[in-house]
């Protein structure tokens, strides 16, 4: 069973993003708290991690650079899913690496093949 790691603060996003994740068989892990996620990924190893960008401890983008200099951690694809939707902002977390950028309110059809594509992508097995 592949592992995703949700991070985000809103509980509602997370409720739904694990809904839907679980449903397709994946293991879900959740973090409302950028310090805990980090954590969270170091002993877990999730294939992929979903993340918001702003969060209440730290930015998700400091969560990505924190992940990303970590050996353990900086081979996981990491898709920022976050309100900030001016191009601006997609830009910049583009350029920090990210392998990918969703606006909120996410689109589930949308969000699952994000989720494939990223999965099939890197050295996970695709059915």
């Amino acid at each position: 069973m592949q592992k995703t790691l949700v991070i985000d603060d809103d509980e509602l996003h997370r409720r739904l993003l694990y809904d839907v994740l679980s449903a397709k068989d994946y293991e879900v892990l959740l973090a409302d708290r950028g310090t805990r996620s980090i954590d969270l990924a170091r002993q877990n190893r999730p294939q992929l991690i979903l993340l918001d960008i702003r969060l209440p401890d730290i930015s998700g983008l400091e969560v990505f650079r924190a992940l990303k200099a970590a050996p353990e951690t900086s081979s996981i694809p990491i898709a920022a899913i976050t309100a900030l939707a001016t191009p601006g902002d997609e830009r910049i977390i583009r350029k920090s690496g990210c392998e990918a950028y969703m606006t909120k309110p996410i689109r589930l059809e949308q969000l699952l093949k994000l989720v494939d594509r990223l999965l099939c992508g890197g050295v996970v097995q695709c059915s």
